[in-house]
């Protein structure tokens, strides 16, 4: 086998790790309001993670957000979504590798 073709087998390896290296929740906004920040740390964790939205963007009502988080051989993350006037909904350990969806609900 040339040194190419040990390369390519390589990148393929690579890529396929990458993609298993990482967790997904997909954030359902069922709320009347939109989402300003979301926050999401490993379970338990004395202080809450950055804001994965970022500053110009939010979760609007009726829409949906994908959040991806690496994963280190650790499935549980508490999730927290501040939606536009303060109010704050809570994921407390929340297990990434068996659920796939997050629906916020706010009356």
């Amino acid at each position: 086998m040339n040194k190419f073709l040990y390369v390519v087998i390589f990148f393929i390896l690579s890529i396929n790790t990458a993609q298993a290296a990482s967790i997904e929740l997909l954030i359902i906004n069922k709320t009347p309001i939109s989402v300003i920040r979301l926050e999401a740390t490993r379970a338990g964790y004395p202080s809450w993670g950055s804001d994965h939205l970022g500053v110009l963007e939010v979760i609007r009502s009726g829409t949906s957000w994908r959040l991806i988080m690496p994963y280190n051989g650790h499935c549980n993350y508490d999730i927290r979504a501040t939606l536009t006037g303060g109010h704050k909904i809570e994921g407390i350990n929340v297990d990434l590798c068996d659920a796939d969806t997050w629906t916020l609900v706010y009356n």
